[in-house]
């Protein structure tokens, strides 16, 4: 589902937003960018010049966390209302949990006035930059963030990456990349009692509002 996607797209670029913050704060404005990128090597230092020069500038990132991800402009509901294609449906899934409600026709017109606000008219090639650009973005932190970790574990611990320090750990029946899948709905809990001490019973639903130190017997059921 679209909307799925976009949510977790959205919160990850709200974070590299975040990051690049941080970078100002704890690394530029400490001084501790005067220790560390003189050790940087040719690829992190290139990354690192890459993203200054990225964040330097008005980019996607910025836009979509301060109007999209993790701030929300009140005059884009009705601009991504406008913008909606007619096959899209305003769906709303409505369950007896609330774990399984969900009104996805607001991601719908959040999603479409965040794709209007990329590339006005096109919002496939919208969807197309937010994802390079937010892919491209991540790769750079990684890079500029490894080569911090390995100076810091070498500076502070003494522990040179080589052969000698390290092990190989092998992981079987890995998921591949384009097969994971998070479900859209769960199984509702089902109701179940707890035996207390003082011999009333507990009916529980989606929350206990019970103590664990006032339960005697395990759950029935």
């Amino acid at each position: 589902m679209v909307v799925q996607g976009l949510l977790l797209g959205r919160l990850l670029t709200g974070k590299l937003y975040e990051v690049w913050q941080l970078f100002g704060s704890a690394f530029f404005a400490t001084k501790i960018s005067a220790i560390y990128e003189p050790l940087f090597d040719k690829e992190s230092q290139e990354a690192f010049l890459e993203l200054k020069r990225y964040f330097g500038k008005s980019n996607l990132i910025s836009t979509v966390r301060n109007k999209h991800a993790f701030h929300y402009s009140v005059e884009q509901i009705p601009a991504g209302f406008a913008k909606l294609v007619e096959d899209i449906p305003l769906d709303i899934y409505i369950s007896e949990f609330n774990s399984n409600t969900m009104y996805a026709f607001a991601d719908d017109i959040l999603n479409t006035a965040m794709l209007e606000s990329i590339v006005p008219g096109d919002h496939h090639k919208a969807m197309e930059s937010y994802m390079e650009e937010t892919s491209k973005v991540s790769g750079l932190f990684a890079t500029v963030l490894g080569r911090c970790m390995a100076i810091a574990i070498q500076k502070y611990l003494n522990v040179e990456f080589s052969a000698q320090h390290h092990s190989n750990v092998s992981i079987n029946n890995a998921s591949k990349w384009d097969e994971v899948k998070i479900p859209f709905f769960i199984e509702s809990p089902k109701y179940f009692s707890f035996s207390l001490e003082l011999g009333g019973e507990l009916e529980w639903g989606e929350t206990s509002m019970m103590s664990p130190d006032l339960l005697s017997t395990k759950t029935k059921n």
